[in-house]
């Protein structure tokens, strides 16, 4: 059972939000209305959720200490406020939330509740990370993992494509096509002869700015 823990003190949004949320089989969802009522849940221990939705403005913590609160207990978090300011959403970023959606229309609610299904499927999608950079391999690791992907990296193509044959749950390669020594070109144009678009997602990554190779890159098969 997928268990969420929404904290949201008005009455309207809890209830859209509720509606938005039943229409998810095996979704189980546990409702705090301030911070306090969050902090005793999470505190007792009857409550593992495996997902918080939370918003920023409560009547005990007006300032966001929900996310604080929340991410203490290694929860993944979304942001659902009516709050927008790009030094807030900076701030609220930076403590790692999954995602900040803002309640500003009907088409919020639609996003919030296609974000979970997404979240619900994705422990089944396997993501491999080819970066020669080991820095630049763990912060997008860490992205993916926060999104619930199954991750793994390789530092060179060579090791990519071994982890690619004794993996085939791995859908999406996120490949730096500019590697000393290698030509990311002549590796993806033989990934292509084996893997279509349908069976493999590939996207280019890179720390060099330049036109031509994205453009090499999308013609040799990059989706």
């Amino acid at each position: 059972m997928h268990s969420i823990l929404l904290v949201e003190d008005a009455s309207f949004f809890e209830k859209a939000v509720m509606m938005t949320l039943k229409n998810i089989e095996e979704t189980d969802v546990c409702v705090a209305r301030s911070y306090k009522e969050a902090e005793g849940l999470l505190s007792s221990g009857k409550v593992r959720p495996s997902l918080a939705l939370v918003d920023l403005t409560l009547p005990d913590a007006r300032d966001g200490e929900i996310v604080d609160l929340v991410k203490s207990h290694d929860i993944p978090t979304i942001v659902f406020t009516s709050r927008y300011a790009a030094n807030i959403r900076r701030s609220v970023y930076g403590k790692g939330i999954m995602d900040y959606i803002v309640k500003d229309s009907p088409s919020s609610l639609d996003y919030l509740g296609e974000l979970i299904q997404q979240l619900r499927s994705n422990p089944e999608t396997g993501v491999l990370v080819i970066d020669d950079s080991k820095p630049a391999r763990e912060s997008i690791i860490r992205a993916l993992r926060m999104h619930r992907y199954q991750t793994f990296e390789a530092a060179s193509a060579v090791e990519g494509q071994k982890i690619l044959e004794e993996n085939p749950q791995i859908k999406l390669l996120l490949l730096d096509y500019v590697m000393p020594g290698e030509d990311g070109f002549a590796f993806l144009k033989a990934l292509r002869r084996k893997y279509g678009r349908d069976d493999l997602a590939i996207l280019g990554l890179s720390g060099i700015d330049d036109d031509e190779n994205r453009i090499r890159f999308l013609k040799y098969g990059a989706n």
